[in-house]
């Protein structure tokens, strides 16, 4: 192959890579419904290539304060607090191997402490 050849090919790949590079192929459903007292309820189903995933998600407001639950088709389970002044995170994996994340903050709003563990 000679090298004018060559920079064809590496033109027409980086023409190609322009075209399609913002462009997705995914099959997104969406559905959410909202109550007056605060409640939110929603599911979302992706198809992406052969693959599919989705998700039950739930958030519940009240005052200033959210609650938010997430479960979702790879065995994972997060769980949200959000307050004023503090919040405090979730996540299990109900996998082979269970894994347990949780973080916690507190503070105002000029300074705020946080910790994580695994």
């Amino acid at each position: 192959m000679s090298v004018a050849g060559l920079n064809k090919e590496v033109e027409d790949r980086r023409i190609l890579e322009i075209l399609i590079k913002d462009y997705s192929d995914d099959q997104k459903f969406v559905v959410f419904s909202q109550s007056n007292s605060g409640l939110v309820l929603g599911s979302t189903l992706v198809k992406n290539g052969g693959l599919s995933s989705g998700d039950v998600a739930a958030q519940y407001k009240f005052k200033n304060a959210i609650l938010d639950v997430k479960f979702d088709t790879e065995s994972n389970i997060e769980v949200q607090y959000f307050h004023e002044h503090a919040s405090l995170t979730t996540a299990v994996s109900l996998n082979k191997s269970p894994a347990l994340d949780i973080s916690a903050t507190i503070g105002t709003p000029s300074i705020a402490f946080g910790t994580q563990a695994s």
